[in-house]
């Protein structure tokens, strides 16, 4: 028996690229069609090799379907990585509204809003700390 079309093109999959997300999201709508909507108009633009990867996927569901143990497991790698990534992109817009806060914060204490800018790997750390704006705008006044 040939290797799974999951195990094929899993690196392609799971790579860290545009094309990647939608082969992600490809296999997502295999495994829960109605939980993981996915348009293809992306077809048109994929190349050679990423087309011919979307088919073997789409051939082996269509010959086995949930039954292959490599589409599984790659429908929960997807998953996860698809929770990680709304947990971040949570995290980054909380992260931006409360900068925004510091900014205000700084100039209410005669300081740069700039200062965030360049100083924003020290801001981020304050944030993950659970300060808040107030006390971070605080805290870089003491530098």
């Amino acid at each position: 028996m040939n290797e799974s079309p999951f195990i094929t093109h899993r690196d392609k999959v799971l790579g860290h690229y545009g094309t990647a997300a939608w082969l992600r999201a490809v296999v997502l709508a295999m495994w829960n069609g109605s939980g993981y909507k996915i348009g293809l108009s992306n077809l048109t633009g994929l190349d050679r090799n990423h087309f011919e990867a979307f088919l073997d996927m789409v051939k082996g569901y269509h010959d086995r379907g949930e039954s292959d143990p490599a589409f599984m497991l790659l429908a929960d790698e997807c998953r996860a990585r698809k929770d990680q990534e709304i947990v971040a992109e949570k995290r980054q817009a909380e992260l931006d509204d409360w900068c925004d806060d510091v900014k205000y914060e700084l100039s209410q204490i005669g300081r740069k809003s700039y200062e965030l800018d360049d100083r924003y790997e020290w801001f981020s750390k304050l944030f993950d700390a659970g300060k808040t704006p107030s006390e971070a705008a605080k805290a870089c006044s003491l530098l």
